[in-house]
């Protein structure tokens, strides 16, 4: 849900077979897919990504920061970073850097939004997943006046 009470449908990953019985009382929209292994694969996060932003309609003027919950490989991380880059438009005069290290791609997205400063620092919740924490991250957080603190991992979904 966003700060304007709407809500995204939402995107049901089956195990083997999609069992449509199942989304009679769902919301309107609901998008459902199976998967032999019932997990998220790259397939999968594409359509979702895609039906994402049939409703959530990304532009240059309204950028929109996806937070997934749950555990995401970082195959699957770095193509939601592509996918996200090719609704934030990037240019010549404002590209989508590509690092090898995706949560600090991650990280200078949202720095170029949330316009950290000074005055004005920005804190960033994690998990303490490896994939989150590398000197490249952490040292890009202090140089952009960005606050990281590291929950234990696996206790995300307990707090949010």
């Amino acid at each position: 849900m966003n700060n304007q009470r709407t809500f995204i449908p939402p995107f049901l990953i089956f195990a083997r077979v999609l069992r449509l019985e199942l989304l009679f009382k769902c919301p309107p929209n609901t998008y459902a897919v199976a998967h032999p292994s019932g997990w998220m694969t790259k397939d999968c996060f594409t359509q979702y990504l895609h039906h994402f932003a049939r409703y959530a309609h990304p532009s240059k003027e309204n950028p929109v920061l996806v937070v997934p919950s749950g555990w995401m490989t970082k195959d699957c991380f770095t193509q939601y970073l592509h996918h996200f880059a090719r609704y934030a438009h990037p240019s010549k005069e404002n590209p989508v850097l590509v690092v090898k290290d995706c949560f600090t791609q991650y990280l200078h997205h949202f720095a170029r939004y949330a316009h950290p400063s000074k005055e004005n620092p920005v804190l960033v919740v994690v998990d303490n997943h490896t994939s989150h924490i590398s000197l490249q991250s952490i040292e890009f957080c202090r140089e952009n006046r960005i606050i990281m603190i590291s929950l234990p991992p696996h206790t995300t979904h307990r707090v949010l």
